[in-house]
């Protein structure tokens, strides 16, 4: 007889080993049930009368087991309705997440259109201001011209190359970046438009009387004391007596004093080439060498020296020619309103 491998006899003994583990596990499992399900006998009591029932052990195990079925169905359907449960308020969820995303695109799309709305606000913004600011360059440009000066040696370079560009970019843009240059653009115009009016404040374009009337024209003219006919270098404006004379522009004045037939005369000096001058004054309110500013009061209208009434005898020179009022006040009378 042949000698039984090892591996083949211990695979057996574990066999037969586990083999008598069940069967003693078995055997308590069954005298654990024999002690719980054991015979029963109740007594009755019904009518006076006494009935006695038996109650077997496989009676009990099956009457325990309706009552672990019925219990395990129950457990169940608890599983389920808790699956059921579950399963409602994910898609309950689900759903307030898209009622969110929901929300969350209108407020995106509207956020886009406001977007597009302030685009085209500035580039409206921009078209107007190049318009304008083009319209008054060259109304200015054009008066200065008809006066014999060349608006190119008084402009800033910068403001010229501006003008030479297209500043009323289109309504409608694609993109941001296209967006972002219109309002670089917007800042070179508004830039533009500072050194605009930094240059237009700077010439004498303004009236030095506010409300006064032009009596006397720039040019040939009978003289309203000699009666012959002279050479009128600037304009005489009249107003009541101690009308304020404002400065048209910053300057510094040269000149304060009596001059000949001009009676008290003050004379300023603009910068740039121009020079304003003042006669027949009645009172003088600055003195010689102070820098004034733009609209300050520098005398009264008087009638002094050789004059037929209270009125202020104005000149403008430019590089010592001298130049026709009229003609600056027609090229700054809208600007300098603005």
């Amino acid at each position: 007889m042949s000698k039984e491998h090892p591996l083949k006899a211990a695979a057996r003994r574990h066999w037969r080993n586990w083999q008598r583990s069940v069967a003693q596990r078995n055997a308590r499992l069954q005298q654990y049930l024999d002690h719980v399900f054991r015979e029963r006998q109740l007594l009755l009591r019904t009518d006076g009368r006494v009935h006695y029932v038996f109650l077997t052990p496989k009676l009990q195990k099956v009457s325990a087991g309706i009552v672990a079925g019925i219990a395990l169905v129950a457990f169940v359907m608890g599983l389920r309705l808790a699956y059921q449960s579950y399963l409602v308020h994910r898609g309950e969820a689900q759903i307030a997440e898209l009622q969110a995303e929901n929300v969350e695109m209108a407020t995106a799309l509207a956020s886009a259109a406001e977007l597009r709305k302030t685009e085209e606000r500035v580039a409206n913004s921009v078209r107007e201001l190049g318009e304008n600011l083009m319209q008054d360059v060259q109304r200015v440009t054009k008066g200065l011209e008809q006066a014999g000066v060349r608006a190119s040696d008084l402009l800033p370079r910068e403001l010229a190359g501006l003008i030479s560009d297209d500043i009323t970019p289109a309504a409608r843009r694609t993109n941001y970046a296209e967006y972002a240059r219109d309002l670089e653009r917007l800042e070179d115009t508004l830039a533009a438009w500072t050194a605009f009016r930094t240059v237009v404040q700077a010439i004498p374009l303004a009236r030095p009387v506010d409300d006064g009337r032009l009596t006397s024209p720039y040019g040939y003219r009978k003289h309203p004391v000699t009666g012959r006919r002279s050479l009128h270098r600037g304009v005489d404006i009249s107003g009541p007596q101690r009308t304020p004379i404002f400065a048209p522009a910053p300057g510094v004045v040269t000149f304060v004093g009596t001059k000949g037939s001009f009676g008290k005369f003050i004379e300023i000096d603009h910068g740039r080439g121009f020079k304003t001058r003042y006669g027949h004054l009645h009172k003088i309110l600055v003195r010689r060498g102070q820098r004034i500013v733009y609209r300050q009061r520098v005398a009264q209208v008087g009638s002094t020296g050789r004059s037929t009434g209270p009125h202020v005898h104005y000149e403008i020179l430019y590089r010592g020619r001298h130049l026709n009022p009229e003609e600056l006040f027609a090229a700054g009378h809208n600007i300098l309103r603005r």
